[in-house]
């Protein structure tokens, strides 16, 4: 068999078996993700921690932590505000549009375990939380 024909088949095979290989394997995945998107992966799927402060305002606004959750599938994160070099976890400013229950916007620290909601954003203070 000369180099020629061996060559046409060897790519033959290659190209075969990487179109097998994506339906078979990667047809229903999205490998191609935004950085808001694995964000918002890793705070739905996280054990959520919240500090005094933000359970306070939670609270006085009577909003749930699964409500909220189900509210970050739509929120965007304006990276500009983000605290991404904050060492050993970073900080994002998550910003619901429209408001979500008068919540413009939130900061929480995504660890590598677990989220932390530090701080709730209102567009008007009506709750005394400190």
């Amino acid at each position: 068999m000369s180099f020629s024909r061996r060559l046409r088949l060897f790519l033959f095979g290659v190209v075969l078996g990487s179109v097998l290989m994506y339906f078979w394997v990667l047809k229903d995945k999205n490998i191609y993700k935004m950085p808001k998107g694995v964000i918002r992966e890793k705070l739905a799927k996280m054990p959520l921690k919240l500090t005094t402060k933000a359970s306070c305002q939670l609270a006085c606004m009577q909003i749930d932590t699964a409500s909220l959750r189900k509210a970050w599938k739509e929120a965007g994160i304006d990276f500009s505000l983000s605290k991404t070099n904050n060492k050993p976890c970073p900080t994002y400013y998550i910003s619901f549009d429209p408001a979500f229950k008068n919540i413009k916007a939130l900061n929480c620290t995504v660890c590598e375990d677990f989220a932390v909601l530090e701080n709730v954003i209102e567009p008007v203070d009506t709750c005394a939380c400190k």
